[in-house]
């Protein structure tokens, strides 16, 4: 009845596939008056395990502390008796993916892993999707992937959904279908870092001019925080002279610089200091500003229409001017962490799990990353995350998958955070209180859920070496930002039409 109407198109099969219901038998054999009615079997009742044959499903992952993943695994058994999850540890990313690539795939893959949130054209192809009678089934029970999917930070939708669209060969009437291929656990996000001791040094050297102590609550804009970056710049003599007028260049002779106010400018590779995560920093300014980076259709860009060139340039421009008030390599460390540990930066943009990186010497609060303005409806933070995966081969897809969405529920959401100390992924969990990791610092990349967008790389090492090399081509080749964005842009299209999700 079914047939592809364009790419990424389920094969036609029969109704009772779509809909999960099994067949009913109107007569079993006997009269219809002398035979007691069967009740007809439920599939959203089974649940996984319940069968006479004990269910074993292996798990691999990388980051979780042994003993929290067995905690998860020992809480879904008292749920599904004969049901035994046996989660296995990948010591390190080169180990996981090295291993993961031989066997992914393959009937000897792990029935669950996680794959990074923008892999998902990497991996699909050996992906099971959320079955549907696993989507109705609680916890969570959902009529569609799109009531389900809103329970979590919005990039989800657009890393891990794809939509298939089914054609009628009797009527032509099309419709479409949504599937889901990874679902988090939790999120890292990004935030900012402020040394809250050069603050307070710099108000008590400026009484008559002193900037807002920054906040965990309270979110800066980026005229703030570039008036908070070029303030902080400490030079051997006193602090840097700020023009009254934003327009006018700052220049700042480096050789006499002992402190930078803020790491950004520059790419996270390259000749001059690295900026880590500046490929999703300056992205995000994008998204922020309205200009959308991919199309619908995944194969084309958008920031270098007609009615986007000009925000795109100002916003590559208002990055790359950070240059002025931000160190060189000549000064010695190896990024904008390194710069931060070692009190020579007071401001970085760092993710949720670099928190166990910062020097125990350094004072220092977590900010929510800025926006353009203090209106919400407008913010955007960016994505950084991973998600549990089913191996299509896996002898279990559907046990995998109620094991998954478990955990992913409200309350062993809850419990996985605060054993594992990553905030969690869920918008029902954003609020004082609801969590307690220990810290109240993870706070604002919980908050930030409801914000947390991506976009789509097709090939994510590729695409990011392409903007990091896009911003440095402005800050320091010069090229004017028009340019660095035109020559980005085809790079990008060209990712993309290379890496399509697969059917």
């Amino acid at each position: 009845m079914f047939s592809k109407a364009k790419r990424y198109v389920l094969v036609p099969v029969a109704i009772a596939f779509f809909t999960g219901i099994a067949p009913i038998t109107l007569f079993g054999g006997c009269e219809l008056k002398l035979c007691k009615p069967k009740e007809p079997v439920n599939p959203l009742a089974l649940t996984c395990g319940t069968q006479q044959a004990p269910i074993n499903l292996k798990m691999w992952y990388m980051f979780e502390r042994p003993e929290a993943m067995n905690s998860l695994a020992a809480q879904f058994k008292t749920k599904h008796p004969n049901a035994t999850v046996t989660p296995a540890r990948k010591l390190t990313q080169e180990e996981y993916l090295t291993d993961l690539g031989i066997v992914s795939g393959t009937p000897e893959a792990p029935d669950i892993f996680i794959i990074r949130h923008d892999w998902l054209p990497i991996y699909k192809g050996k992906l099971a999707p959320m079955p549907d009678k696993i989507l109705k089934r609680n916890p969570d029970a959902s009529t569609t992937i799109d009531e389900y999917v809103d329970k979590f930070l919005p990039a989800l939708a657009n890393d891990m959904v794809v939509t298939n669209t089914l054609v009628n060969r009797q009527n032509g009437q099309t419709k479409e279908v949504k599937e889901l291929y990874g679902v988090p656990w939790g999120q890292e996000g990004m935030a900012l870092f402020v040394n809250l001791d050069h603050f307070k040094e710099y108000n008590s050297a400026n009484s008559s001019n002193t900037l807002t102590l920054p906040s965990s609550t309270k979110t800066m804009t980026w005229s703030q925080f570039r008036e908070a970056s070029t303030a902080l710049v400490k030079l051997q003599n006193g602090w840097l002279q700020v023009p009254e007028d934003s327009n006018t260049p700052i220049t700042v002779d480096h050789s006499k610089v002992r402190r930078y106010g803020a790491a950004l400018g520059y790419g996270a590779v390259g000749k001059e200091s690295n900026v880590r995560h500046a490929e999703d920093i300056f992205t995000t300014m994008l998204l922020q500003g309205g200009v959308p980076i991919i199309g619908e259709d995944r194969q084309s860009t958008l920031f270098t229409d007609g009615k986007y060139v000009q925000k795109a340039a100002e916003t590559l421009r208002f990055y790359s001017d950070f240059r002025n008030t931000w160190g060189t390599s000549a000064t010695g460390w190896t990024d904008s962490l390194g710069a931060f540990n070692a009190g020579l930066v007071s401001m970085a943009f760092l993710q949720s799990w670099e928190m166990g990186l910062i020097n125990n010497a350094i004072k220092f609060e977590v900010v929510p990353f800025p926006q353009e303005s203090n209106e919400q409806a407008d913010w955007v933070t960016p994505s950084y995350y991973w998600v549990r995966v089913v191996n299509r081969n896996s002898a279990n897809v559907d046990c995998a998958w109620e094991f998954i969405k478990f955990i992913a529920s409200k309350d062993q959401m809850t419990t996985y955070a605060e054993a594992t100390k990553l905030p969690p992924a869920r918008k029902d969990l954003v609020g004082e209180g609801l969590v307690d990791m220990g810290n109240y610092k993870y706070d604002v990349f919980t908050n930030a859920v409801p914000y947390s967008q991506s976009w789509f790389k097709g090939n994510y090492e590729q695409a990011d070496a392409a903007v990091n090399e896009a911003i440095n081509r402005t800050s320091v080749d010069g090229v004017d930002q028009q340019t660095s964005l035109n020559d980005l842009a085809k790079k990008l299209v060209d990712i993309l039409k290379k890496n399509p999700i697969p059917d």
